[in-house]
């Protein structure tokens, strides 16, 4: 799903005719960025020329001698903000989501002003993931909505960072900011918030991280380099700002956006250079596939992407980007895309998800040697294969490239469990659960966490616990494991799957055992599994009974 994104903007009432026009379309690559815009050549280059510029200026700001990350950011830019209407909703400016191969895309109207502010926000986000192994939310978001305000001056060759956001301020001043009570401590909650909630939390982390830059900036560096070497957030809080109370940081706050010329900013000379960029016109099918991949999946749209998908298939019925934002491609027409688009990626990952050839898949990493999302699946399936080595160089080379994305760390994970380096996997694991998806439907989070568990018992650990996929009725704590008898020390071979009742008290009954291993070894886990005992889930604060699964094989082999 596409994250939606809305600035305090006048936008006109416009037509987006020329999003629609296949000939306006470019492709613009520099260092960092692939750029499709249906700008005019000379506005589409300076968008690239800017967006090089400001994430030059944000790593001297915020990470200066550091190494640079890789990988390049997927940005589509619109000519004007009314053309981002018309793909997702009135009011709406830009967008931020998955392409319809699971890259990352940002979207954003006009070549230059208030339309770079929403890149300029995902920008900061991407390279504080490359520099921080732990984010909490408040600085994820606060230093992103620090950063978006940059200003290129290319009149006084110079950069401002740091300007005072007013209508932040305004936000700040119509709440009172529980930052120990909430805002330090926000979690996976923050996708349940509202628009307006979304905001004022932006508003409080903004105002908390641009005083800890100006007042605090060595403590900050230090917790940064805290959260960089893996530390818990709120320990490394505590430790290395151990005099912020919740009425120390309110009057701190207060004091520093009411005080007189306390606000500071960053000026940094611009650099007189040109980055180099190549650009080719879009041919027509490419440009109708990005115009249908575009509309956002709601329900006012669904007929102008359906229309916007015919015309794409009309041009290229093989298009592998028309056929996989259609849907349901059929195992014939992705291997006929292969043959009418040997030298696409995309075709061969189409290939590969429908029917699983390896080789397809072998294809699409050559074509695009430098896709993390390609990079990691390939490692998962070197791990299964038993070629830990390779499936763990592939694996770091996909986190390398996405430091913070979910099914990069996951792939870690794995990889490492495959090298029997445990302790590292698990650690892994709970990374990648951390950043997982605000827009993740629950369903796909209790398959996650399900593994979370399975990679705990591949490496010998005793079972832990999971939240059955329930829609409805689901708890406010999950159960927590406290202990368990000793591990089943078993020789013989076979599956097992353990499901059981956590009682309100916390006991464990109504085992049921699954699985091809031996009656009697299904019999010593269904012990095994009666001996645990948990801290029980809880629903409005009173304990409920919850039903947990689990894969205990690795006990079995």
């Amino acid at each position: 799903m596409k994250r939606l994104l809305a600035l305090p903007l006048v936008l006109a009432c416009a037509h987006a005719e020329r999003a629609r026009d296949a000939a306006a379309w470019l492709e613009l690559r520099s260092d960092h960025f692939e750029v499709r815009s249906d700008l005019p050549e000379a506005e589409a280059r300076q968008v690239v020329q800017s967006l090089e510029e400001a994430r030059a200026v944000m790593l001297a700001v915020m990470w200066p001698g550091q190494a640079e990350p890789a990988g390049k950011m997927q940005v589509v830019a619109l000519a004007t903000p009314d053309e981002v209407e018309e793909f997702a909703h009135d009011g709406i400016n830009g967008f931020v989501g998955p392409d319809a191969f699971g890259r990352v895309m940002v979207v954003t109207g006009g070549s230059s002003g208030d339309g770079l502010l929403i890149v300029n926000h995902e920008l900061a986000h991407a390279l504080a993931d490359h520099f921080l192994v732990r984010q909490p939310r408040w600085l994820s978001e606060g230093l992103a909505c620090y950063l978006q305000t940059l200003h290129l001056d290319h009149a006084l060759h110079r950069a401002i960072v740091g300007e005072l956001d007013k209508d932040r301020l305004r936000a700040l001043q119509s709440q009172s900011s529980l930052y120990r009570g909430g805002v330090l401590s926000m979690g996976s909650e923050f996708a349940e918030l509202g628009g307006e909630q979304i905001y004022r939390f932006e508003s409080a982390s903004w105002v908390l991280v641009h005083y800890l830059i100006n007042e605090r900036r060595d403590d900050l560096n230090a917790y940064a380099a805290r959260l960089a070497h893996g530390e818990d957030p709120l320990k490394a809080f505590d430790a290395q700002f151990p005099n912020l109370s919740e009425a120390a940081i309110q009057l701190a706050v207060h004091d520093y956006t009411h005080g007189e010329g306390t606000f500071r900013m960053f000026t940094i000379p611009l650099a007189a250079k040109s980055y180099p960029v190549t650009v080719r016109t879009l041919p027509r099918a490419e440009a109708l596939a990005v115009v249908a991949d575009l509309y956002v999946p709601l329900a006012g749209n669904a007929g102008k992407r359906s229309e916007a998908i015919a015309r794409a298939l009309q041009a290229d019925p093989l298009h592998p980007l028309a056929l996989a934002a259609a849907g349901n491609v059929s195992a014939a027409d992705a291997a006929a895309s292969v043959k009418a688009h040997p030298d696409d990626w995309r075709a061969f990952e189409l290939l590969y998800q429908r029917n699983g050839d390896v080789k397809a898949l072998e294809k699409a990493a050559q074509l695009s040697p430098g896709n993390p999302a390609v990079l990691a699946e390939l490692s998962r399936l070197r791990g299964k294969a038993g070629h830990s080595n390779e499936a763990l160089a592939l694996a770091l080379q996909a986190v390398s490239l996405e430091p913070n994305n979910f099914d990069r760390l996951d792939a870690l994970s794995w990889a490492l469990a495959g090298k029997r380096r445990c302790k590292e996997a698990l650690a892994t694991e709970l990374r990648a659960l951390e950043v997982v998806p605000d827009e993740m439907p629950k369903a796909h989070l209790a398959q996650f966490k399900l593994r979370a568990v399975d990679l705990q018992t591949r490496c010998g650990a005793t079972p832990g616990h999971v939240e059955m996929a329930d829609a409805e009725g689901a708890p406010d704590t999950e159960p927590v494991r406290k202990a368990c008898g000793p591990s089943p020390q078993v020789a013989a071979r076979g599956s097992v799957s353990a499901d059981y009742l956590v009682r309100e008290d916390g006991t464990v009954g109504d085992v049921r055992m699954t699985g091809d291993a031996a009656t009697a070894t299904l019999r010593v886990f269904e012990q095994f599994v009666k001996t645990c005992r948990y801290q029980p889930a809880t629903k409005d604060g009173k304990p409920v009974a919850m039903r947990l699964r689990q894969d205990l094989s690795v006990h079995a082999k």
